[in-house]
């Protein structure tokens, strides 16, 4: 009988679509297109996209679980486009609403997204309400991953506060070019 481990109950990362940003090498990017407009309009609480993406995502999701969110980087926003889409999730389609459970408990606005670690996620986000979590099965919602960090970081917490399971869920996760980069022939 194989062992179980704590990658199996956490999982592996999965988005539902795919987000152009709207700018690759400080230029416009011709490749953003209307669902990764739409998703910065989510995080700027567009309500008519915010349900959009709940009404998408439902399908998508498992039922019977508690959904919960990845907090803002400013401790000071308890709700943010993304914790609007988990409270239509659960109150809208038979889940929990968890998305209170996350909180950030330091400012992480001023570190470099392409420095933002695992590390720094850990030490910034607390669970505030584990016994909502404790022997169920948790689905962690994030708008938009790019490397996957608040996820996982968020996914280990949930799990060591009593999650049963969490399944690592994005909207969509960031598409990389290489146009910015220099051609290794001819440089």
């Amino acid at each position: 009988m194989q062992e179980t481990t704590r990658q199996d109950l956490i999982g592996p990362i999965e988005s539902w679509e795919q987000y152009h940003p709207k700018y690759v090498c400080r230029a416009p990017n011709p490749l953003h297109d209307d669902l990764s407009r739409m998703l910065l309009g989510m995080k700027e609480f567009n309500q008519a996209f915010i349900r959009y993406f709940a009404d998408q995502l439902n399908g998508w999701l498992p039922g019977e679980v508690v959904i919960c969110t990845a907090p803002s980087s400013n401790p000071a926003i308890h709700h943010n486009g993304i914790s609007q889409v988990g409270q239509i999730l659960a109150c809208h389609y038979n889940r929990v609403d968890g998305t209170h459970v996350l909180r950030r408990c330091v400012d992480t606005r001023n570190v470099q997204r392409n420095t933002r670690t695992m590390r720094t996620h850990l030490n910034s986000i607390e669970v505030i309400d584990p016994n909502l979590i404790r022997d169920r099965t948790v689905v962690m919602l994030d708008d938009v991953t790019t490397h996957g960090h608040t996820l996982r970081a968020c996914g280990g917490l949930l799990y060591e506060a009593g999650a049963t399971r969490v399944l690592l869920r994005a909207v969509a996760k960031t598409v990389f070019y290489n146009f910015c980069r220099k051609s290794a022939v001819g440089v």
